[in-house]
This record gives structure tokens, C-alpha cells and sequence, in this order.
């Protein structure tokens, strides 16, 4: 079957922000070992016109907010109680937060009979890498 020029404009696309992730994270880890002031500050800049670019294909592609349309798509078709939030967590102590936290929350819960969901997204700029 014959591709249209969306489909291959969108390949495209996708293919260059897999290019442009790999290449941020390749200057984020030239950034975290060097020493010169001037080579800092221009990976600096550098990596915020990638923050840019990643963004703006990334909209384009059809994410929302980092998320996959896929689960934008499976939040808007089974909805969250009321009494249940998203939750971010930046810069937190992820030792705690997910494996005391997170898993007595499991632990205590898997014998009831709701049904659980948990969605533990990885972000590839994270910092520090975990």
C-alpha cells in the first residue's frame, strides 16, 4: 500500500524527533562533564533551542503535554473519580515516593476488588537520570 505525503511527512517527522531527542541527550551529557565556562554556556543554548524544536514537533505530532494521544485518548474515554487526581512529581526522593509509597498503595489494595491503575512515566531529559 501506497504511503500518502501525510503519512510520509509524519514519518518524517517522527524520525527527525527521534534525531533531535538524541541529540539533546547527547549535549546534556557533554554538558554534565565539561568544565569550560564558554562550552557550558553555548550547550546551554543549544539545548534549549532543542527544548523548542522537540516541543514543536512534538505538538505537531499530537502530543498533549508529553503524553501519548494514546493514553490522552484512554483518560478522556474512562474518566478519573473525583477523589483521584494525577499526580507529578519533580525533584521528589523517587525511592520513597515509589517504591514505599506506590507499592504499600499496591500492596494494601490488591487483595480488594477495585481495579488499579498505575501510569509511571520516564521523561529522557530526566535529571537526574533514573
Amino acid at each position: 500500500m501506497k504511503e500518502t505525503a501525510h503519512e510520509l511527512e509524519q514519518k518524517a517527522d517522527e524520525e527527525r524527533l527521534i534525531t533531535l531527542i538524541e541529540k539533546r541527550k547527547a549535549i546534556q551529557e557533554g554538558l554534565d562533564i565539561e568544565t569550560d565556562a564558554g562550552v557550558k554556556f553555548k550547550y546551554k543554548n543549544d539545548i534549549k533551542e532543542l527544548d523548542a524544536n522537540i516541543s514543536a514537533l512534538k505538538r505537531k505530532l499530537g502530543h498533549v503535554s508529553g503524553y501519548d494521544p494514546i493514553w490522552t485518548l484512554f483518560f478522556q474515554t474512562h474518566p478519573l473519580r473525583d477523589d483521584l487526581r494525577a499526580s507529578i512529581t519533580v525533584n521528589c526522593d523517587r525511592e520513597d515516593h515509589y517504591m514505599r509509597g506506590l507499592q504499600a498503595h499496591f500492596k494494601k489494595e490488591m487483595s480488594g476488588k477495585n481495579n488499579l491503575f498505575y501510569c509511571v512515566i520516564a521523561c529522557p531529559f530526566q535529571r537526574p537520570a533514573s
